[in-house]
């Protein structure tokens, strides 16, 4: 069977050398490239056998496992990725049926049949598997990553493909959400006398658990120990920090610690991001806009932990929705118009833009949309959604006896 134009990433952590060696054979005969993912300073769990079959990514962890995953991500150039954890093994008999469906249809990411995964309202793990690479294709949430969110905001489907992913020796600590917690956070506490940047990674990942009290304490005991640790954990602190008094209400709070550290950091992406929110929670929009159109020229390549688009798509929407908080509707629906054009299935774009063009007429806003979409997109668009509002419907209505 010649290899697709697939990319496989196999997670090395917690499992052992010969798991993810059982893994990455599971997966010869379809990849066109196979990455092991690791974190940073981790040594490649492979080592004569990664140097002739597959290659090791060591990429910094700073307790936000979609952060970790999207940086590698931003890194690939394949159409396709599979996404495998080190203890899973690709049922090699389904090859072909993998193959051929990644050869089809581009907008569609694929549920896969993984082992020992029954219960999805509580699993440690997303079905999802095998997805289109996109610069808008990027994991969501901190502790159990998923990819199926960005999928649906921005008009891929989602299918079932029937391509098992086995699991011989059990699902282990990823079993479920809450096992998963528990067993990353005793890794980090085992690491504490030795690592002080663990207690930063810990309230990582207590917000990402949205456990505000846990988190709180671990980024205050951080503290003391902040002035040993380099730059990077400097900053990743006064984020973390501003990220939980924000999460917790704490606007004003949030406010003056990131005021500060935009003057510390005022290259950094996450705080200018996080800080020009903030600033548009507390209705200070001018000042917002300023902050996230520094945010958008420092760009997406310095996004470390906030969610992605951060420094590119999810940024232009802000500033979309604070020229709308300034009754500025004429620029923001320039800035809408502008993140259509790029992006023409984005969802809560069209949502927003709807919302400020209620009262016009179908054919004005299809007069408006076609400045940067053909009508065939529109349809296309409308026929994805599994709900469509009044006005939606109403468009859908137009164009159908268009």
């Amino acid at each position: 069977m010649i290899p697709n134009d697939i990319t496989v990433v196999i997670e090395t952590w917690p499992y052992n050398a010969e798991q993810v060696e059982r893994a990455a054979l599971s997966v010869t005969s379809l990849a066109s490239r196979i990455i092991l993912l690791g974190a940073e300073g981790a040594q490649g769990p492979l080592s004569s056998f990664q140097q002739g079959m597959v290659e090791w990514a060591a990429v910094p962890w700073h307790g936000d496992f979609s952060a970790w995953r999207n940086r590698l991500l931003s890194s690939l150039d394949t159409d396709w990725v599979l996404w495998l954890y080190g203890n899973e093994q690709f049922v090699r008999i389904d090859a072909r049926t993998l193959v051929e469906a990644a050869g089809g249809y581009k907008r569609t990411g694929f549920r896969l049949s993984v082992a020992d995964a029954t219960s999805r309202s509580r699993l440690g793990t997303d079905p999802v598997r095998l997805f289109p690479r996109g610069g808008a294709v990027r994991f969501s949430g901190r502790l159990v990553p998923a990819i199926g969110g960005a999928l649906a905001e921005f008009g891929y489907a989602v299918e079932d493909l029937p391509v098992r992913i086995d699991c011989p020796d059990g699902r282990g600590p990823r079993g479920q959400r809450k096992q998963w917690e528990n067993f990353v956070v005793k890794h980090l506490e085992g690491q504490l006398s030795q690592s002080p940047e663990s207690r930063i990674k810990l309230a990582t990942v207590y917000a990402g658990a949205q456990e505000w009290d846990l988190a709180t304490q671990r980024i205050e005991e951080s503290q003391s120990t902040i002035t040993q640790l380099g730059d990077s954990w400097r900053l990743q602190f006064l984020w973390v920090r501003a990220y939980i008094a924000t999460k917790r209400g704490q606007l004003e709070t949030a406010e003056s610690q990131l005021a500060a550290a935009v003057k510390e950091y005022p290259y950094s992406t996450d705080l200018l991001f996080l800080y020009g929110t903030v600033l548009f929670e507390l209705q200070k929009h001018d000042a917002s806009y300023a902050t996230l159109l520094e945010a958008l020229t420092q760009g997406e390549d310095l996004v470390l932990y906030s969610e992605a688009g951060a420094g590119s798509y999810l940024c232009r929407r802000w500033l979309a929705k604070i020229q709308t908080a300034r009754q500025r509707y004429k620029e923001a629906v320039k800035e809408y118009m502008n993140l259509l054009e790029q992006y023409p299935f984005y969802r809560s774009v069209w949502i927003e833009l709807l919302e400020i063009l209620d009262g016009s007429s179908p054919r004005e806003i299809v007069d408006l949309l076609s400045l940067v979409m053909s009508k065939n997109q529109m349809r296309a668009y409308l026929a994805k959604q599994s709900y469509l509002s009044p006005i939606e419907a109403q468009l859908r209505d137009w164009l159908d006896q268009d």
